[in-house]
């Protein structure tokens, strides 16, 4: 079965959950043929990890596009509809299978809902923490941001005295980060003003780890260095000792890696459960000659 089919099929299956939804649910968008509400949009996002959410919170034109790619699944769907095709035999077959998924899925999430307890995951990671101190044994890191001016071998002097500049204006008052966001040519921390956190050592070049260590008070700054990137700018922002992180700094991200270790572990029991219980046996023969016959149907489709 074709990409669309089961794109027509999934925004079918949507419309119908979506039909019982309450008056006052948020509309997200708008138009004279569909219409998307808050409901749709916590769906759409029902699976999605947490940390790629907090990802999606930094960028609204992704977050817009998909609430548009959910307006457009609906108008397709709804023309699929006009057209007889939720009736068709292949489609009746995948609405089927989708919402199985779309429960079973649900019935799982649930299971490992109930597994886990906020006061067990509180006392597991006290526990594990002090069990396995080697764990969180932490090398020393500097906190720092840092302005990049690309080079190649002719204009090594014009990245130079660019930087030389910034230095001087970054001494005399102005805002280090500023500076980052306007002249940086780092793609990946110009935006949040040279920002690279912590960093340990052998994470980053030589040159680079060498001035970056070697600042001892927060707000110093480097002279200008050159690695294999270009020229860099250098700010310190804090520095840690090496040791063992504190539990309050280890707890989150300990919490959640033994929650996320409670909810596989329910749902492998849930799911070793049922096929203890009722295992199907299976036609091999069978099963191939219905793929063959589906690749023979169908060339050139996915």
């Amino acid at each position: 079965m074709n990409k669309l089919l089961r794109w027509l099929a999934t925004a079918s299956l949507v419309m119908a959950a979506n039909a019982a939804l309450a008056a006052d649910d948020a509309v997200l968008a708008e138009s004279p043929q569909a219409t998307v509400t808050q409901a749709d949009l916590e769906a759409e996002l029902g699976n999605v990890p947490a940390a790629q959410l907090e990802q999606l919170k930094q960028q609204p034109n992704v977050a817009e596009k998909l609430v548009g790619d959910i307006h457009l699944r609906r108008r397709l769907a709804a023309r699929a509809e006009a057209a007889g095709m939720a009736d068709e035999s292949k489609t009746l077959a995948t609405l089927k299978l989708l919402r199985e998924r779309v429960l079973a899925s649900a019935y799982l999430r649930r299971l490992e809902s109930e597994a886990i307890s906020p006061d067990v995951v509180a006392r597991l990671a006290e526990s594990e923490y002090r069990a396995q101190p080697e764990r969180f044994q932490r090398d020393e890191e500097v906190h720092v941001r840092h302005i990049l001016v690309k080079t190649n071998a002719c204009d090594e002097d014009r990245g130079r005295g660019k930087l030389e500049a910034l230095r001087q204006r970054a001494l005399g008052g102005e805002s280090f980060a500023d500076l980052a966001k306007e002249f940086s040519e780092d793609p990946g921390s110009a935006a949040k003003g040279g920002d690279l956190g912590f960093v340990p050592r052998g994470k980053t070049v030589k040159p680079f780890e060498d001035a970056a260590f070697a600042l001892k008070d927060v707000g110093e700054l480097s002279e200008v260095v050159e690695s294999q990137f270009g020229f860099h700018l250098i700010r310190l922002e804090a520095r840690r000792s090496a040791g063992i992180v504190p539990f309050a700094e280890a707890k989150d991200g300990l919490q959640r890696e033994l929650a996320a270790r409670l909810r596989a572990a329910a749902r492998m029991k849930a799911l070793e459960a049922m096929n203890a219980e009722d295992s199907p046996v299976l036609d091999t023969h069978r099963i191939m000659q219905d793929i063959e016959g589906l690749a023979a149907s169908e060339p050139g489709e996915e």
